[in-house]
């Protein structure tokens, strides 16, 4: 991958965590950040010349799991805040 495609994937990474931060949504926060994080990971490991596929595996099959999941958190969490008022 290249550095634009790499800037646009950072830039998404990290800007949700922060909208979750600001909603105070903490167990979805988690999540977000524990993706980054394994991520983060996979991008400094040395693959042996498989870097940008390797990267966009671990994107695809680890890292976007992950995001549903903790938007599926998020999305519950605020139906039953609601509920509770």
């Amino acid at each position: 991958m290249y550095g634009s495609s790499y800037f646009l994937i950072w830039l998404i990474l990290l800007i949700i965590p922060v909208f979750a931060l600001w909603k105070r949504r903490w167990w979805s926060l988690a999540l977000y950040i524990l993706g980054c994080l394994i991520f983060l990971g996979a991008v400094l490991k040395g693959k042996d010349g498989w870097d940008d596929l390797a990267d966009l595996a671990m994107l695809i099959l680890v890292v976007i799991p992950i995001y549903i999941v903790a938007s599926i958190v998020w999305v519950v969490g605020s139906i039953m805040e609601r509920k509770r008022k």
